[in-house]
């Protein structure tokens, strides 16, 4: 009898750090597929923005960037009808100049 005891008790323990083992070694597989799946959607917007990067233009970021702000807002400056035209938004039916482009973003 008190073979069978001790015997009970010991197989006890055993099964009941069985159950805490099983345990633990879920929530670390889980934990190891949650980051998994963060570095896949990293990486996916990555290989995204490469594929199409974001360009910023406008009269604004022409601003920004010119060395020399006064030659480009001076208007002594010669006409020219490939840059001219650049930041003016026009309607699609006439033609006709509608307004002014001071930010877009391009994707």
């Amino acid at each position: 009898m008190k073979l069978a005891i001790l015997c009970s008790l010991l197989t006890a323990g055993t099964i009941l750090a069985q159950d805490v083992t099983v345990e633990t070694s879920k929530t670390a597989a889980e934990a190891a597929r949650e980051s998994q799946r963060k570095l896949e959607a990293e990486q996916k917007a990555r290989r995204i923005m490469q594929e199409s990067p974001i360009t910023y233009g406008g009269f604004l970021v022409e601003v920004s960037h010119s060395e020399k702000k006064s030659k480009l807002l001076g208007l002594r400056q010669p006409a020219d009808p490939r840059n001219d035209y650049r930041n003016v938004y026009l309607d699609e039916r006439s033609g006709r100049p509608k307004g002014f482009v001071l930010f877009a973003l391009s994707f």
